[in-house]
């Protein structure tokens, strides 16, 4: 019986399930044997059982016919990539092969600062960047990344995030002044004066984008902050107006957040922070 001979296998198979049935029929079976005899005598019926199943299933077989394909595929291709799993996976996993025991670092950026402005009535619409940097320029010390860890901790922390020990910090700077020369137009320039010293702008937002990249899943973001009062509307427009001898400043509230955690969806709890913009010369 093929039924019965399978599940005879996997009888056997299951770890110490025969041993705690012949100690029990051992236990409780008047016999001369002692135990280990009890045991060759269980052993010796097994494989006399079994063989004669084998043979069984040999003589539905012409003399000296190939094995079947799908006996090769599951009792020889298929054992041979388990046990080879078997004994490489646990060295891949915990080795430094694994792309996912590997840091995955910011390598370099983009940063840009820009102000949208809408006026007549939504007729006009205006986007001008005012600063942008498209890739990291200075590389921190250690000294600096060890104080990066310690205000990382301490401000998520405030924030109520656990961060495990052996979490990667990194310092991202981008350079404090656009090496870009700010060129605008003449006429875009009255366009956009017009509209902001004339209270005729709908809507004025500020924005900040970026992009950080990784060799796995890059980061990126953008912030919006909507400009409502007059006197910050004005103190915009100045910003605008400026000419090569002057130096205009103007403070953005919560554009941006200088916390970043990518593996976290904590976006919400972060809290912004104010920027200054500085624009020199023409």
């Amino acid at each position: 019986d093929r039924l019965r001979a399978y599940t005879f296998k996997i009888y056997r198979a299951i770890p110490f399930l025969e041993e705690l049935r012949v100690m029990i029929d051992w236990t409780v079976t008047k016999t001369a044997l002692d135990l280990f005899m009890w045991f060759k005598l269980e052993d010796a019926f097994a494989i006399l059982y079994i063989t004669r199943f084998d043979m069984d299933m040999r003589r539905l077989m012409y003399p000296a016919e190939p094995r079947w394909i799908s006996e090769k595929f599951w009792g020889g291709f298929c054992a041979v990539v388990g046990i080879v799993l078997l004994l490489v996976a646990p060295i891949l996993l915990f080795s430094t092969f694994n792309p996912a025991r590997m840091q995955n670092v910011v390598k370099n950026g983009s940063l840009h600062v820009g102000v949208r402005i809408v006026s007549g009535g939504n007729e006009k619409f205006f986007e001008v960047e005012l600063y942008g940097v498209e890739q990291i320029l200075r590389k921190v010390s250690l000294a600096e990344e060890k104080d990066a860890m310690d205000d990382f901790v301490r401000e998520a922390g405030k924030l109520g995030i656990a961060v495990e020990s052996d979490a990667t910090v990194q310092t991202i700077c981008f350079q404090a002044v656009d090496p870009r020369l700010w060129q605008i137009s003449p006429d875009l320039r009255s366009d956009i004066l017009e509209g902001l010293d004339k209270g005729n702008a709908t809507a004025v937002t500020m924005f900040m984008s970026y992009s950080l990249n990784r060799d796995v899943k890059p980061l990126s973001d953008a912030f919006e902050v909507p400009i409502t009062d007059t006197p910050t509307i004005l103190e915009l427009g100045e910003l605008i107006r400026h000419n090569s001898s002057s130096t205009s400043k103007f403070l953005v509230p919560g554009l941006y957040k200088d916390l970043l955690l990518p593996d976290q969806d904590v976006r919400t709890t972060i809290p912004r922070r104010n920027v200054e913009l500085t624009l020199n010369g023409q």
